[in-house]
C-alpha cells in the first residue's frame, strides 16, 4: 500500500486540491493535517502507487497556492505510518539508555521523507517528533526523534539527513551517544496537532 502526501500553503488551496485528487484516482484519504503551524495543510493519502501518484501529481498540478512539498512512499516504513495516521498515539515507550538523533526540517512532508529513510537505513526507533512554528520561509519546524545504538543512529541521521535535503531544508542534526535520563520526558514528547 503507498502512501501521497501533499504539503500546501492555505486551507482554500488545500480543499481544491484534495477535491483534484479525489477525482483523479481511486486513493483513501487517510488524515488531512490542517493545523500543524504556518498556515500548512497536509493532505494524506494511500492507495496502490499508480493511483496515488496520479492523485499526487494531479494535486500538486491543481494547486492555486505554494505546494511546499509532494512525496509518494511505494513502500512507507511502518514506524514512520504511525505519524502520519496518528496511532502513534496509543505506543508506549521504554527508557532505555540508547544513543539520541535528531533531525530537524522544515515541513511535514520533508520531515517524513526523512523519517522513512532514516528508518529504512539503520535498526533506531522513531521515539517522538515534535513541530514549531518558525518565524518565516515555510512556518513550520518538524524535529524527529530516533533511538538505537550509536552506530546506528549515526548511519540513519545522515541517510534522513541526505533524503530531507532533496526536498527540503535541513535545520540541524545531532547525535547524543549517551543522553542524560532527565531528558526523558522531553525526548518521548510528540505534538503533531492534526483535525
Amino acid at each position: 500500500m503507498a502512501l501521497g502526501l501533499i504539503e500546501v500553503r492555505g486551507l482554500a488551496a488545500a480543499i481544491g486540491v484534495l477535491d483534484t485528487m479525489a477525482k483523479t484516482a481511486e486513493a483513501r484519504l487517510i488524515d488531512v493535517k490542517k493545523d500543524m503551524g504556518g498556515g500548512l495543510v497536509t493532505i494524506v493519502i494511500e492507495g496502490d502507487v499508480s493511483a496515488v501518484t496520479a492523485c499526487v501529481q494531479a494535486g500538486e498540478a491543481s494547486c492555486t497556492s505554494e505546494v511546499i512539498a509532494a512525496r509518494v512512499f511505494a513502500n512507507p516504513d511502518p514506524q514512520m505510518l504511525m505519524y502520519v495516521d496518528n496511532s502513534y498515539k496509543s505506543m508506549r515507550l521504554d527508557s532505555k539508555r540508547e544513543a539520541l538523533g535528531i533531525i530537524e526540517v522544515y515541513g511535514f512532508v520533508c520531515a517524513m521523507t526523512a523519517a522513512d529513510a532514516a528508518l529504512k537505513a539503520a535498526d533506531v526507533r522513531l521515539i517522538g517528533i515534535e513541530r514549531t512554528k518558525g518565524e518565516s520561509g515555510i512556518g513550520l519546524i518538524v524535529a524527529l526523534k530516533f533511538t538505537g545504538r550509536t552506530g546506528a543512529v549515526n548511519a540513519a541521521i545522515e541517510a534522513g539527513t541526505r533524503a530531507a535535503k532533496q526536498i527540503g531544508e535541513v535545520i540541524s542534526t545531532d547525535v547524543n551517544a549517551l543522553p542524560d535520563g532527565g531528558i526523558d520526558k522531553m525526548v518521548h514528547y510528540t505534538n503533531l496537532k492534526s483535525d
